[in-house]
């Protein structure tokens, strides 16, 4: 993310802080996009993913008028995302038992009308191989954007154990595509 980006969404966010509901509009358009699609990697259902989206930005928006100091507004909106996604999988799990709870975590089948094209979908296939941990950091990193320090907030670890994670990421999916070739 370039200065200018970062330096406009702590403009925004200070704004909203002050009640600035159009500065809310102008972050929810932003990010809420790109967090639909990281959500999407996650959950099946349209809905679901819809009431999480909208969640996320209702707790930011509480958050910001509670007074809360943010740092990186890009990199909390991403934490809450994927706070929102736990939390539904614990609630699902709860209702549906682990070993169902698990399977649809393991699953990560794109809709095939939304990836058309054959070399995503292989993509997407050999990613489905990795571990979770594995998946989650390169589509953030890769698909989402986020920068190393960015997902070390997401995903609470330290920067030096993101780079690793990313770096096990890489070579196992190099590993995949070389044991299909």
């Amino acid at each position: 993310m370039n200065a200018l980006h970062k330096l406009t969404d702590r403009i925004l966010t200070d704004r909203i802080v002050a009640g600035d509901a159009d500065a809310f509009g102008i972050l929810f358009n932003r990010y809420s996009k790109k967090i639909y699609r990281f959500a999407f990697f996650r959950i099946k259902e349209q809905e679901t993913i819809d009431d999480i989206v909208n969640d996320v930005f209702l707790q930011f928006w509480q958050m910001c008028q509670s007074g809360t100091y943010i740092d990186n507004t890009k990199a909390l909106i991403y934490k809450i995302t994927r706070n929102k996604i736990i939390d539904y999988y614990r609630t699902r799990k709860e209702h549906q038992g682990l070993d169902k709870a698990v399977a649809i975590i393991d699953d990560f089948d794109i809709h095939s009308d939304i990836l058309k094209d054959s070399e995503v979908q292989k993509l997407l296939q050999n990613l489905n191989m990795l571990k979770t941990e594995y998946k989650e950091v390169l589509q953030l990193r890769y698909v989402d954007d986020l920068s190393i320090s960015e997902i070390a907030i997401v995903l609470g670890k330290s920067v030096g154990a993101v780079k690793v994670t990313i770096h096990r990421a890489i070579q196992k999916l190099k590993i995949i595509y070389s044991n299909k070739s």
